[in-house]
């Protein structure tokens, strides 16, 4: 396994073990409505993880344990392919708040607004963390930024200095300019990059 892989099941193994340790429960649903008993069977269906040669346990997924498991990269590199497919197609995801959010506009000042106040508390926990300095341009990265949602209705307005936005759709990040406006859109740096190798 890479490195790359040994770190990516790690990520998978902590974030349910801290799920099981706290006693969330750990099941779900995809967008397709399939219902997994695991973080590790979801990603095992997608192809995204594969069973590790020397496992010699369950065959069932949702009895596969994460030191079992390891990156597909061909797995991987599909599901990346049908997520730009999804967003770089304006029926699925249109250039809009609605298409941002998957059909949940009316969502967007909620959420907006929660992430400001979980910023501010953190902030107040964490003096350090600034959003307007004399001395230095603060600096934010807004990572699948789409249109530049969070930008302009959070990112901007807390006064940062400078925002990027990582998209890895080109038709929707040639609209966060006009999205954001002129002015704001001077503050920002509009970064095309595939979210899979974005460092």
């Amino acid at each position: 396994m890479s490195h790359g892989a040994d770190q990516n099941a790690v990520i998978v193994k902590a974030v349910q073990d801290n799920l099981s340790e706290s006693k969330q429960e750990i099941h779900g649903s995809d967008s397709n409505g399939k219902k997994y008993k695991t973080i590790t069977a979801m990603w095992l269906s997608q192809g995204v993880l594969q069973k590790a040669s020397s496992s010699k346990r369950s065959n069932s997924e949702d009895e596969i344990k994460n030191d079992e498991v390891g990156l597909c990269k061909s797995g991987r590199r599909e599901w990346y392919s049908k997520s730009r497919d999804y967003w770089d197609d304006e029926d699925t995801c249109p250039a809009t708040v609605n298409g941002m959010l998957g059909g949940f506009a009316s969502i967007s000042n909620i959420d907006l607004a929660a992430s400001k106040q979980f910023l501010l508390d953190l902030a107040s926990i964490r003096p350090a963390l600034t959003f307007q300095s004399k001395e230095y341009t603060t600096c934010a990265v807004e990572c699948g930024a789409g249109i530049g949602r969070v930008t302009k209705g959070l990112l901007l307005p807390l006064g940062l200095g400078r925002c990027d936005l990582v998209e890895s759709s080109s038709r929707l990040l040639s609209q966060a300019p006009s999205y954001i406006g002129d002015a704001p859109s001077s503050q920002c740096r509009f970064l095309c990059v595939p979210h899979s190798t974005a460092q």
